[in-house]
């Protein structure tokens, strides 16, 4: 998807079956610039958040 390539803290996608298509893994230092992809990413259809706690 050309909203990865352009996206710097798009880390890896996955496209996958089920109730979602795509998975994105993101990196962002912040976020408020976690909520920028988000809200980036939202023009495209529905997003849902998760958030890794501990890796």
């Amino acid at each position: 998807m050309d909203f990865a390539s352009r996206t710097p803290e798009v880390v890896s996608t996955l496209r996958v079956t089920g109730e979602d298509c795509l998975i994105f893994n993101v990196h962002c230092p912040q976020a408020g610039r976690l909520e920028e992809v988000v809200d980036a990413l939202a023009r495209y259809g529905p997003v849902t958040t998760s958030l890794a706690l501990r890796a």
